[in-house]
């Protein structure tokens, strides 16, 4: 019972601060003549699944990295086994 009345009030006191916020013109559609272009996204790479050894335990465990990451870690094994 104390949820509902609890959630209620943060809803109208956040409510005037959410139509601020959408009513305000960014600097971006004011330089472009009110014309909104939205940013393009990122390119993701994509994420590669390997299955590696565990050192404490039988069993093997699932590890996801871009491939980037797995050249970087297959990289620092070789300079550690030739280190010692």
């Amino acid at each position: 019972m104390l949820f509902l009345p609890l959630a209620l009030a943060l809803a109208a006191g956040a409510a005037p601060a959410i139509a601020q916020q959408q009513t305000t013109p960014s600097a971006s559609t004011e330089e472009n003549g009110g014309a909104a272009k939205p940013a393009p996204a990122p390119a993701k790479a994509p994420k590669i699944c390997r299955e590696v050894e565990s050192v404490n335990s039988r069993m093997s465990r699932t590890a996801c990295r871009t491939q980037a990451e797995w050249d970087d870690l297959d990289a620092r094994k070789v300079r550690h086994r030739e280190d010692h």
